[in-house]
């Protein structure tokens, strides 16, 4: 579990451990796939707050981590 902001106080991300690296479910700090959506930041800080950059940051630096978003179908995600 991480600590994340979101929509709550208390709301918490989650980190899973994959043979080939990490999956981050962000939960509401990450309502899209950040890996596919190119969605400018002044959208994305209307939806989240200002902390959008901070992610797409971490991204950069650790692609072994894929960061998943909280309003996708697992079918979504299979796909990509």
């Amino acid at each position: 579990m991480i600590p994340l902001a979101g929509h709550t106080p208390g709301l918490c991300g989650v980190a899973i451990r994959k043979e080939a690296g990490w999956i981050l479910y962000g939960s509401d700090a990450v309502p899209f796939d950040m890996r596919v959506d190119d969605v400018p930041d002044r959208i994305s800080k209307r939806l989240i707050g200002p902390h959008v950059p901070r992610i797409r940051v971490f991204m950069k630096a650790h692609p072994e981590v894929r960061v998943v978003g909280a309003h996708m179908n697992l079918a979504f995600y299979e796909k990509t």
